[in-house]
């Protein structure tokens, strides 16, 4: 821990609110529908809730639009490239203009919290290297019990 703290970075996490529009039926109401709901949330923070709650294109992993915590790493991933620049830009409690991902959406991003990159507590690294061990423990019993059951199958792989 000490001697490679790299390996014991917690990435930064970002925690925001988004609306989301369909862009695939009509791109020219869709900008349109984007740009009435920039306006009506621009410095209304309960408009945006109730808008983002009814705009919430990720209703099963995010209800009402909103995301707790997800690292900078998960975020691409899940969000799509644009809208993890655009959160680098925002300062906590701005509100995006509207952005259009890869994944044919147009959205308005609220950050509602950022926690910087940081080398984990001891008791974090502790748990990461505990889970690694563990795993790989396991993977080690799984393997000496296959090949204890070809030896006593007799099964030949070729």
């Amino acid at each position: 821990y000490k001697r490679q703290r790299s390996l014991f970075m917690k990435p930064i996490h970002y925690g925001f609110t988004f609306i989301a529009i369909n862009l695939t039926n009509d791109k020219v109401k869709a900008y349109s529908e984007i740009q009435q709901i920039y306006s009506e949330s621009l410095n209304n923070d309960k408009r945006f809730k109730e808008l983002a709650k009814k705009h919430s294109r990720f209703e099963n992993r995010f209800p009402s639009g909103k995301v707790n915590s997800i690292s900078v790493i998960n975020l691409s991933r899940t969000f799509g490239i644009n809208v993890n620049r655009q959160l680098k830009l925002l300062d906590v409690g701005e509100l995006s203009k509207p952005v259009e991902s890869e994944s044919g959406l147009l959205w308005i991003l609220k950050l509602d919290k950022l926690e910087k990159a940081r080398v984990k507590t001891f008791d974090e690294a502790e748990n990461q290297a505990t889970q690694k061990l563990g795993n790989s423990i396991v993977e080690k019993l799984k393997n000496e019990i296959i090949d204890v059951i070809i030896k006593e199958q007799n099964i030949h792989i070729l």
